[in-house]
């Protein structure tokens, strides 16, 4: 049964002589494996449509019970044009890409298709309008991180609960007090990093203008938060090295 279906792009990897599997992230399915035959193929149709990071329709072979399906037709609906055009943008909607590869596997059970995938979509959209790519990164994974039900404890220390705060510790969850900070040996913030990491672990995306005069730079917060990704939910992002190093 043939279904057309939209979705964003989230990778691309060779398979089989001339073709790739395309993985696809949609509101309908969730995540789905889409087989493009010829691709590679200076005669393909298809290949134009099936960049990485973009948003496109798709007609394909729907079978239930099937993990890989047939592709018949690509078309681009937006190809975000800034992040193919900006190394840093790219790399930052690399890390995005995967982070939503990982929420719409079976390991996040119970995590809404739809939800998923709007996040997906409107961080995208940002980062190609150049919006602090940074900050955008940093709001993402704060939710990603929400919908693994591994936030950070942001509303009190994460090991007695004392509302008094002065570090924070992906080991141990979130925030911790003076005593916990001491027995932790973790790094001492400032007053004024403790409200910016609660201001973008309570944000949503669309908050996005009004973070910005707040959070001057969200890179040390996007450290914390990948290694939140890498304790508590075993992930280690592939794209998570260059990114770091291109930024």
């Amino acid at each position: 049964m043939n279904d057309r279906v939209t979705g964003l792009i989230l990778n691309q990897t060779d398979y089989r002589e001339n073709g790739a599997l395309v993985t696809v992230l949609t509101r309908q399915y969730g995540r789905i494996t889409l087989s493009a035959r010829g691709i590679r193929k200076l005669t393909s149709k298809n290949a134009a449509s099936l960049f990485p990071y973009t948003k496109g329709e798709f007609l394909f072979d729907y079978k239930p019970g099937r993990t890989i399906f047939a592709l018949r037709t690509a078309e681009t609906k937006q190809f975000y044009s800034h992040i193919h055009t900006d190394l840093k943008a790219q790399c930052t909607a690399a890390v995005i890409a995967e982070i939503a590869d990982n929420l719409s596997s079976e390991q996040a059970v119970g995590v809404n298709p739809e939800t998923i995938y709007d996040l997906c979509e409107q961080a995208f959209t940002l980062v190609d309008q150049d919006e602090r790519s940074d900050l955008v990164l940093a709001v993402y994974m704060a939710r990603s991180l929400d919908l693994f039900g591994i936030g950070p404890q942001v509303d009190g220390c994460a090991i007695d609960g004392d509302v008094h705060v002065q570090s924070i510790s992906a080991a141990a969850g979130g925030f911790l007090c003076p005593a916990c900070t001491l027995k932790e040996h973790a790094l001492v913030r400032t007053p004024q990093e403790l409200r910016q990491f609660r201001l973008v672990n309570k944000a949503q995306l669309e908050h996005l203008e009004i973070l910005k005069p707040l959070v001057a730079k969200a890179d040390w917060i996007n450290d914390i938060l990948e290694s939140f990704f890498e304790i508590h939910g075993s992930m280690y992002l592939k794209s998570w090295n260059l990114y770091r190093q291109v930024r």
